[in-house]
């Protein structure tokens, strides 16, 4: 069972509200998860996931969801996902909702080593009123 922070009591499912969303990440056994739920795009980086692993090594996946239209699916605009580790960036993931045909889901694959804080933010072209959304799934090795 991992230890967050490297110590302490077993933390099985970490964070204030472990089934729902926020900006934190869950453990569940040997599981990690983080789902950021909707907030309104903006035309600057605005942080979806925040977070600072244990001593654990952890290998898991990133979804990051485009800004759809609320109101009409086929629209909506450009999104980008910076995810940083430790305040360097590793990955940037671009997901577009412009017509029916544009991907409005990315996924990319993470190894997050211990002891890493790990910053997950997203600016959109879109209306403020659309909302892009991130998770991320692993598993500790």
């Amino acid at each position: 069972m991992p230890l967050v922070g490297g110590g302490g009591s077993p933390n099985v499912s970490g964070g204030s509200n472990p089934a729902g969303t926020g900006s934190g990440l869950n453990y569940a056994g040997n599981l990690v998860y983080a789902y950021s739920g909707p907030q309104n795009g903006a035309n600057s980086y605005v942080t979806y996931l925040r977070f600072t692993t244990g001593s654990e090594l952890i290998y898991g996946e990133l979804q990051f969801n485009g800004a759809p239209d609320p109101d009409d699916p086929t629209t909506g605009g450009q999104s980008l996902c910076r995810v940083s580790m430790d305040s360097q960036v590793v990955a940037y993931l671009k997901a577009s909702t412009n017509s029916p045909d544009d991907s409005a889901n990315v996924n990319s694959k993470l190894v997050i080593p211990p002891f890493t804080s790990v910053l997950i933010d997203i600016r959109t072209t879109a209306n403020s009123s659309f909302q892009p959304t991130v998770t991320f799934t692993g598993a500790i090795q």
